[in-house]
């Protein structure tokens, strides 16, 4: 027989995929950098923690404070009551319940699942770190809510802050436009803050509570997104589109069979 055997070409040796064998996932972050940022987050949390704990904060404490009691009115007072009213459970319900319009968009529960651990994780480190402080909170005459408990760090923030922060993650991890990352993440920053300024208005916290409730929530949102990466990775490489036989081999479907 004179018929040329086709050629056969290893899996490493095969060409790119193209479009169709391209998976729409998003790449997955850096591990390291998840690393980097959640260890400068405890570290600046576990500092101020220190200071605060051991020294007191009065020479900052005190004069913020007075000032933002200071800034008081009928109107100011009652949009930043509502504020601290809705930045803890009807927050984390609300950036759940659009967590999982993202889950149900691209049929995958992952937005919904990290959402929800965030906020989760926030609830209980915050709560076990208020009774190991046990911090008192400024003077009941100055508040502009009823508060019970201790203060510090502000689990309003922790937990706002945590479930912000990933939801803008996940929100943002397929979008291409810089601009509409930048704008989603300004304003969660934006939002953040607010939370965390209406509680220092109300007189209910501390501002390094405040501060610490930011580097906490920031940290625990990292550690579930390291965790959910590590997951990931052991999981191994996403199935893509290509067909079966290329996985193994590229064979040129235009040659005729061997002896043929």
């Amino acid at each position: 027989m004179t018929g040329e055997l086709p050629v056969v070409r290893s899996a490493s040796a095969a060409p790119s995929a193209g479009p169709a064998a391209r998976t729409d996932r998003a790449a997955p972050p850096c591990a390291g950098l998840l690393v980097s940022l959640m260890a400068a987050c405890l570290v600046a949390f576990a500092a101020l923690s220190y200071y605060v704990l051991a020294h007191g904060a009065g020479a900052v404490d005190n004069p913020v404070l007075h000032e933002a009691v200071r800034q008081r009115g009928d109107l100011l007072d009652a949009f930043m009551a509502r504020v601290s009213q809705l930045s803890e459970l009807p927050l984390s319900v609300l950036c759940a319940l659009a967590a999982a319009g993202l889950a149900r968009q691209r049929r995958s529960w992952r937005p919904l699942v990290l959402v929800v651990a965030a906020g989760v994780l926030a609830v209980l480190v915050a709560s076990a770190a208020k009774d190991l402080t046990d911090r008192s909170r400024p003077p009941s005459a100055l508040w502009g809510v009823p508060e019970d408990g201790y203060c510090y760090p502000s689990r309003h923030v922790v937990v706002g802050t945590a479930v912000l922060l990933m939801l803008a993650f996940v929100w943002t991890e397929r979008v291409a436009s810089r601009r509409a990352r930048t704008t989603v993440w300004a304003g969660t920053a934006a939002v953040c803050g607010l939370v965390g300024y209406s509680r220092i208005h109300l007189a209910v916290h501390w501002p390094t509570d405040i501060a610490a409730g930011l580097f906490l929530g920031a940290s625990l949102m990292l550690l579930v997104l390291l965790a959910a990466t590590l997951l990931a990775a052991a999981a191994g490489p996403p199935v893509t589109a290509a067909t079966p036989a290329a996985r193994h081999r590229d064979v040129d479907p235009g040659l005729p069979p061997p002896g043929g």
